[in-house]
């Protein structure tokens, strides 16, 4: 995205003008320093406004390639919320960038006792029912979900009431596998997983019997649905 730069290329132009005028004095004052014709103070002084010249000159050039911004990552442009004319604030969003495409699944906690990063998982996605994708276990949240909630539920009374919290898993996919489905794997989508907890690399083939536990799950943000 490039913002209107016309402002901003009206300083860089002050600023460069200043530059090359102080950078012309201080070399007709070096040519004369060594003849004692100017005291140490006014070649200071100089040397000081170059200095603060090139300074002004770097800042307006950054600046400058502000008015460019560019995304962070590769990705997919979504819930655009600027147009043409706009004018933007400092903080404001202007746009959603999606990177790729993962699972987060939310297993019970009874469920993760023998689940390890990088074992196989096979992924069943509802709006592609015809294709079977593949991946691997990445990563578990450092906390159940209701931790990261905006209220989240503090048992201090000591009740006898237990109940399975969720953990969600990040599950990343074999590229190999969505290759022509990458348009289609959007954020959002319902899933269903199966991971192999007998697979410890993931080169590892998932073999059609071992499909050992299932999880409702989708894209961002799984749902609680039980298997």
């Amino acid at each position: 995205m490039k913002l209107d730069p016309r402002d901003y290329q009206v300083r860089v132009d002050q600023a460069r003008a200043d530059y090359s005028n102080a950078k012309a004095n201080d070399d007709r004052i070096l040519l004369v320093k060594g003849n004692g014709a100017i005291s140490q103070q006014d070649y200071d002084q100089s040397q000081s406004v170059l200095l603060v010249d090139k300074a002004k000159l770097d800042d307006a050039s950054d600046q400058l390639s502000y008015c460019t911004i560019c995304a962070p990552t590769d990705g997919y442009i979504g819930a655009k919320a600027v147009e043409l004319g706009n004018r933007v604030e400092i903080g404001g969003q202007l746009m959603d960038v999606v990177q790729g495409a993962w699972v987060v699944a939310n297993y019970k906690e009874t469920q993760l006792g023998p689940m390890l990063p990088g074992q196989r998982a096979a992924i069943t996605v509802d709006a592609i029912p015809s294709h079977k994708f593949y991946g691997w276990v990445d990563s578990f949240s450092p906390g159940s979900g209701t931790i990261f909630a905006l209220l989240p539920s503090d048992n201090a009374t000591g009740n006898f009431t237990k109940i399975v919290q969720r953990v969600p898993v990040k599950i990343v996919f074999d590229p190999a596998t969505i290759v022509g489905y990458e348009s289609r794997l959007v954020a959002g989508l319902s899933v269903e997983i199966s991971v192999d907890l007998k697979s410890v690399a993931q080169g590892q083939a998932l073999p059609q019997n071992q499909q050992i536990k299932k999880d409702q799950a989708s894209h961002l943000q799984a749902d609680d649905t039980e298997p």
